[in-house]
């Protein structure tokens, strides 16, 4: 329930089309690497205010980067939702779309779990290092 196009996110908060087309540019121009001065920052995080909008930019970044073939994953947590209120889901959610868009990760990912089968109950750096960075960086290292 927590990808972008989720069906028990009826209607997701987006922006109107011509509205933030600064921020959602100065977004874009981050995920395409267009700015020589942001291409070695991995992370951007988008903040503001409750009720500023960010729920509907990050709805309308990610629904441009699925149109463009290039959305890895996508999480978007709920305060109503009670199974999108917590972070328990998100690493598994991320590694579940990783492996739909990258066949190569679903073998390593399921050997993973067979490795581990109480992976899920581990911390959240345990599971972001096992189901999301280590996958990655045996699919680098395989070439």
């Amino acid at each position: 329930g927590a990808f972008h196009d989720s069906g028990e996110r009826f209607d997701p908060p987006r922006c109107h089309p011509n509205t933030r087309t600064a921020v959602i540019q100065r977004i874009m121009d981050w995920v395409h690497c267009d700015d020589l001065a942001t291409q070695q920052v991995f992370i951007l995080w988008l903040h503001g205010a409750a009720g500023a909008g960010k729920s509907a930019i990050a709805q309308t970044i990610a629904e441009l980067c699925y149109a463009q073939g290039i959305l890895l994953s996508s999480f978007f947590f709920s305060r109503e939702d009670l199974k999108r209120n917590h972070p328990r889901a998100l690493f598994p959610t991320i590694s579940y779309q990783m492996a739909l868009e990258i066949p190569q990760l679903r073998e390593r990912l399921a050997c993973i779990l067979e490795r581990d089968p109480l992976l899920l109950t581990r911390s959240l750096s345990a599971q972001f290092f096992s189901l999301v960075v280590q996958p990655i960086k045996d699919l680098y290292a395989s070439g």
